[in-house]
């Protein structure tokens, strides 16, 4: 398919945070807010956001602290990226959502 991340499906949560990641505004310049679903009892898993573009190569990894059960917001500022389409991957203990966006300067 010449999707650049791997999508796992091995969790049967992963349905839950897949249908609650996205980002707002989007398109968007240069900041973009990433929200997405802490399912319960989930805060004391790793938590980790990346960014990538279109290659599959990781351009940025967001840092996540304080997040709680429900949803959680994150800003990403791409002023320092081109315009095209990048994808992020959250992943939080061993569940994973990818979503795309769309960076337009």
């Amino acid at each position: 398919s010449g999707f650049p991340v791997e999508i796992s499906e091995d969790n049967v949560n992963s349905h839950a945070l897949l249908s609650n990641l996205k980002n707002f505004p989007n398109p968007f310049n240069p900041i973009t807010t990433i929200s997405f679903n802490m399912p319960e009892n989930s805060q004391h898993e790793q938590i980790e956001l990346q960014i990538f573009n279109v290659k599959g190569q990781k351009i940025d990894q967001l840092e996540i602290t304080n997040c709680k059960s429900g949803m959680n917001e994150i800003t990403w500022n791409a002023e320092n990226f081109a315009s095209g389409v990048y994808f992020y991957k959250l992943k939080i203990g061993n569940q994973k959502s990818v979503s795309h966006m769309l960076l337009l300067k």
